[in-house]
């Protein structure tokens, strides 16, 4: 039986008190080159750890976010179609984070199998969502939580490696 909207509300929020100041394990694995799917190319992992950042940045505060923040207070897009965009813009991307395609993919892709339930409970949380108010509660604890992924992501990410493959700037053209 699927959750009242306000009950995934809740398990994201308690969630969300759990990540917000310490490291998830997911990270914590990612951070070390662990993933179990198998993702990676030549044994790096440094391709997974930009796509956690990109991917947890689109489905979050810079694509999705404003367009749904946008679409409820649009009075001209009703609530339905709100729940059809939310869907078509992060149930992919969700999909390729959290979720397993045995046998070939025996974990989560990127590991981030708590996103990939969230998104499941939400979508089977719909038929519960009756009103623009409804949807931005559980909307608001799930962009929240995106976000706390993203920062995650961004703090993992070896920066140092890129940093130094980065062509320093010349401040003098003679010099070039």
């Amino acid at each position: 039986m699927a959750k009242h909207w306000s009950e995934v509300k809740e398990e994201i929020e308690q969630e969300l008190d759990k990540i917000f100041w310490d490291k998830p394990i997911e990270f914590q694995m990612s951070e070390k080159g662990w993933f179990p799917s198998g993702a990676g190319t030549d044994g790096s992992a440094v391709g997974n750890l930009y796509f956690l950042i990109a991917d947890t940045s689109n489905i979050g505060r810079h694509v999705t976010e404003p367009a749904i923040w946008a679409a409820l207070n649009d009075d001209s897009i009703d609530l339905e179609t709100i729940k059809k965009f939310w869907n078509y813009l992060t149930g992919g991307t969700c999909r390729l984070l959290g979720s397993e395609a045995k046998p070939n993919c025996p974990a989560p892709w990127l590991n981030q199998p708590n996103m990939w339930k969230f998104y499941n409970d939400i979508l089977e949380s719909f038929p519960t969502i009756k009103t623009k108010e409804d949807f931005q509660e559980v909307y608001f604890s799930w962009a929240n939580y995106l976000t706390t992924l993203n920062r995650w992501a961004m703090i993992c990410f070896p920066w140092e490696y890129v940093w130094d493959k980065v062509p320093k700037t010349k401040t003098d053209p003679a010099k070039a």
